[in-house]
């Protein structure tokens, strides 16, 4: 048993204040020692077991009119056997509405009307309907579930066979959609219902013996599914215009679709691969005219500020980022400080005005990328986070906390320049991901295996307070669940606490908007994040990330309710028959048998606002043949207490069940976070109430003084991960451009190294003014300070030289009769060697000069004496450069032999630059042949990631709207099922 928390029960709302309440703790620990006793054995161990939660429970109680020992009270559970495992779950309807739907592995479909507790199979019906419609084919799978953003009790239903349905009234009623073409990629019309575009292939896709190419054709529907109309051939990816957030349409009509599709239209299509030939455009009326929007535009995805856009080079090896902020109107490069390739981008968050963008410089196989931040404008991107850890499906360890602003959890490698020389065989940083390595070719032909020696990686989990402009690590928790003191493996600055993210199988770090300051996750507490099963733990923060607690032995899947009044979490690793749920954030854990068969449990879920006390957990059991078959469960914590809380309105006062709580970034920044102080009111911990789904936060806000939390460095300066001043980053070319209206006499403004972070209200003390530069003489003479004259007459004597040498030359040997020719040749040379010495040299000053002029701190390169990267520093435009290292270096040469301008046209869109086709041929040489088409049905019935501007060669390609997506959140990687 661990040691009596005197601190937690003192901390009770009247706690111990009667001899009644003094009976109900005698009473609650002798329920509890027997509990304890019961279930010690077959669970992972808890923080403050059951014998402290009943004790402080009861204290509670006896202290709060109304409430009862939750010792006795009865939680509500309800158990449903389906198929197989759940694949993907919806809530239908508004925010009152309890129907449910459930799609499961094996493709079947569940409804559920009660919010969970009771499941009918819908596939009867289904089949039944689709028979009426077309006889010889019915519906035998339902593939994905697709929500209307125009009516939340509309969903469309994928199904096998080309056969689909479509209920408006959240399943009480079907309807069948048919169509001469089988189709998929369904995007419903966000504002009319009756709209929806799709995609079919053509004949030759399906048919290898059928004359033709293979490839992909748009169809809309203007009538529900009724009748469709094919629109456009060899069309890559299409949306609504209107699906645009924040109204980024404007005024187009609801008719305009944003599409990107192959100039040429002949031959077979190329699916799942960069293509230079194909452009983005944007129609209006149909089809009946179109404009491009950028040329060579692949693929494109919308943010919540921007429509983002992936540019391929000519060659098709790298991409660019292209945005626009006005639904395609005007759009703009961006830019970046280093020719460094970029493979696919994944947007990251766009929710507080800032985007955060990672990039992947390696290839498809790469393990890591950079992670930018951009402006308020989103002009200009910095460097916040290298190393970013992702897959390589694009999902990436980096999470915003939902309820507070500025505050993100990332993971990155601090080892990967080792882990890049292990693996350069299967990075490829000039063939997308594919192997072009010398020794690899070489081992390849012999038929021999290259070899590479094993680098551990070392991953570290960092958070950041103000948006990326300082990361630091996580505080480890002082204590174990089991109340023994944490002792650091690793002793010294490197002790910290490291978490999983959504590229693990173990539980990642988890948020939801209405539990404030709120987060869990799993792993562990040392130098680097754990992977061993054994090694992991479950940890929770209550207060924005900067103090966590160990709540759990081993990983361990998780959920919020109640505006965070409830938690309840399951033990994942191995089947089990219990749950674990806490009614006061942690402090204290109560354990209850849900089921008598062990479940391995998948996922917690609940309701999309996290408010209610009803849970869906779900998992996989073995059936008597072996198979494993899916089990849901609807627990219901609604009888845990008997009253609502009480006070909102006076929080902090003792008859209220609310206190004030405030966020800060720091110890030292008198409660601010991001420029102001931001007062919530949340449940006291230890009240025994339910917060209830219609909860109302009340919130005061007041602005700060500017301190240098508020700065991050700007475009070319870089700090260190623990803080520290901004200092320039001399592997960006300094740019100090002298503005075009800039008369002899006035100044302009260079940058000192810092700009306000994006979304920041700060006012007054610390400011970054930046240094006032005077403007040069207008004349050209004035220009040239007395160093650039010494070079130009410098360079002007060696010219002259190397001509006398020339003629000496001359004269010995070919022209003994005089200078005859070799004077005009002389002359020639000296010229030529004039112009071009000259330009190098006042090349080399200019860059100098705006070096000196953007100088501050050039002494140091930002990285520290421990030889570990500089974090939330910058490089100027936005997609590129991590710190120098080797791979760096060899990119950028690389790249550099490979530069080409890209110039814009009246459009506003790149003008394609001259390049070599990129082929796509199966072992036959034929162009696209059987693996082009096989690739055409793997990207019709792709849904794919709303935040992922990737295309990895020879893979599936995402679209660029939440189409079909999961709407399951904490989806991690896949886990292998291990019995007990």
């Amino acid at each position: 048993m661990p040691p009596f928390d005197t601190a937690a029960i003192l901390a009770t709302p009247g706690a111990l204040r009667a001899q009644a309440g003094m009976r109900s703790v005698v009473a609650a620990l002798a329920l509890a020692c027997a509990v304890a006793l019961a279930s010690a054995q077959s669970q992972p161990s808890i923080g403050f077991k059951t014998d402290i939660a009943a004790a402080q429970v009861a204290s509670a109680a006896a202290s709060a009119p109304g409430s009862v020992n939750t010792a006795a009270a009865t939680i509500g559970v309800n158990e449903k056997i389906i198929d197989s495992g759940v694949q993907d779950i919806a809530w239908v309807g508004d925010e009152h509405s309890d129907t449910v739907f459930v799609q499961s592995v094996g493709k079947m479909l569940y409804r559920s009307g009660d919010g969970g507790k009771t499941w009918v199979s819908q596939m009867h019906l289904l089949q039944k309907l689709t028979w009426q419609f077309h006889p010889s084919e019915t519906i035998q799978a339902v593939t994905s579930m697709i929500k209307s953003p125009a009516d939340p009790n509309m969903v469309f239903f994928t199904g096998d066979n080309g056969m689909h349905l479509l209920t408006r009234d959240g399943g009480a009623t079907y309807e069948a959609v048919g169509a001469a073409e089988k189709l998929g990629e369904i995007r419903l019309h966000p504002k009319n219902t009756d709209m929806m575009l799709a995609a079919g292939l053509s004949e030759r896709c399906g048919d290898r013996a059928a004359a033709g190419a293979c490839y992909k054709r748009l169809f809309a529907s203007l009538d529900g599914g009724k009748n469709w109309k094919m629109l456009h051939d060899y069309v890559v990816q299409f949306e609504w215009a209107h699906s645009m957030r924040n109204n980024m349409a404007g005024d187009y009509p609801q008719e305009t679709i944003i599409y990107s599709a192959l100039v040429e239209k002949k031959g077979t299509q190329r699916f799942g691969q960069w293509d230079h030939r194909v452009d983005l455009f944007i129609t209006e009326d149909l089809f009946v005219n179109s404009r491009t929007i950028v040329k060579r535009g692949n693929r494109f995805l919308f943010t919540d500020l921007f429509l983002a856009i992936a540019q391929v080079d000519a060659r098709a090896e790298h991409v660019s980022l292209v945005l626009s902020s006005d639904g395609g109107r005007h759009t703009r490069l961006v830019g970046m400080p280093y020719d460094i390739r970029q493979h696919s981008y994944t947007i990251l968050d766009t929710s507080e005005g800032t985007v955060f963008l990672h990039v992947n410089h390696l290839g498809e196989k790469s393990k890591w990328g950079n992670v930018y931040a951009s402006n308020a404008l989103g002009t200009n991107f910095s460097l916040s986070l290298p190393y970013n850890r992702r897959d390589e499906n694009g999902k990436c360890d980096f999470e915003k906390l939902q309820s507070l602003e500025g505050v993100y959890v990332a993971n990155y490698y601090d080892n990967a320049d080792e882990i890049e020389a292990a693996d350069q065989h299967f990075i490829g940083s000039s063939s997308m991901g594919q192997d072009s390595t010398p020794s690899s070719k070489a081992a390849a032909s012999k038929g021999g295996k290259a070899k590479r020696a094993v680098v551990t990686p070392v991953v570290r989990t960092v958070i950041t307070f103000d948006k990326g402009g300082v990361w630091e690590y996580l505080n480890p928790p002082r204590t174990r669940a089991n109340g023994a003191p944490i002792r650091c493996p690793a002793q010294g600055k490197h002790c910290s606490l490291h978490l999983h993210g959504v590229t693990d199988v173990f539980g990642p770090f988890y948020a939801t908007e209405s539990a404030v300051g709120m987060m869990m996750a799993t792993g562990c507490v040392g130098d680097r994040l754990c992977f061993r099963e054994g090694s992991i733990n479950t940890y929770l923060s209550r207060d924005g990330g900067h103090e966590w607690y160990e709540v759990a032995e081993g990983s361990h899947i998780y959920e919020f309710g109640d505006h965070g009044g409830i938690i309840v979490m399951a033990f994942d690793e191995r089947p089990v028959t219990s749950i674990q749920y806490s009614w006061d954030e942690g402090a204290t854990w109560e354990s209850y048998d849900f089921t008598t068969t062990p479940v391995l449990i998948d996922n917690i879920m609940i309701e999309p606002g996290a408010t209610s006390t009803r849970f869906l957990v779900y998992g996989t059991r073995e059936s008597s043949n072996a198979a494993r078959i899916g089990a849901i469960f609807h627990v219901d914590f609604a009888d845990l207490h008997q009253r609502a809380c009480v006070g909102v309105d006076v929080p902090d006062s003792e008859e209220s069940d609310y206190e004030t709580w405030t966020p800060s970034a720091g110890p030292n920044q008198d409660g601010c976070l991001l420029g102001h102080k931001v007062q919530y009111v949340r449940r006291k911990r230890l009240a025994t109430c339910f917060n209830g789904e219609e909860l109302e936060r009340s919130r005061e806000l007041s602005h700060c003084e500017c301190t240098e939390m508020d700065f991050e460095c700007d475009v070319g300066y870089k700090r260190d991960l623990q803080g520290g001043p901004c200092v320039r980053d001399l592997s960006v070319p300094a740019t100090a451009a002298i503005p075009m209206n800039c008369p002899a006499g006035a100044t302009y403004m260079i940058t000192d190294g810092y700009r306000k972070v994006s979304g920041d209200t700060c006012a007054g003390g610390v400011t970054h003014p930046g240094v006032p530069t005077l403007c040069p003489d207008s004349s050209w003479h004035h220009n040239l300070a007395p160093s650039r004259w010494i070079l130009l007459i410098g360079s002007l004597t060696v010219a002259i030289g190397l001509c006398a040498v020339q003629y000496s030359q001359s004269v010995g040997s070919s022209r003994p009769k005089g200078w005859g020719p070799a004077t005009a040749g002389c002359m020639r040379f000296t010229l030529t060697r004039i112009v071009s010495v000259s330009l190098w040299a006042l090349q080399a000053l200019r860059d100098w000069w705006s070096g000196k002029a953007g100088r501050r701190g050039a002494g140091s390169s930002g990285w520290g004496a421990s030889g570990k990267p500089a974090f939330g520093g910058s490089m100027a435009g936005g997609s590129a450069g991590a710190p120098a290292s080797a791979e760096y270096k060899a990119m950028r040469a690389d790249a550099d032999a490979e530069e080409e301008t890209m110039p814009w046209d009246d459009d506003g869109a790149l003008v394609p630059g001259e390049g070599d086709d990129f082929r796509f041929t199966d072992g036959d040489g034929e162009d696209g042949g059987d693996a082009a088409i096989d690739a055409a049905f793997a990207d019709l019935g792709v849904s794919g990631d709303d935040d992922l501007l990737a295309l990895p060669v020879g893979g599936a390609a995402p679209t660029g709207a939440a189409g079909g997506a999961s709407q399951v959140p904490k989806l991690r990687a896949p886990r292998v099922a291990k019995s007990d």
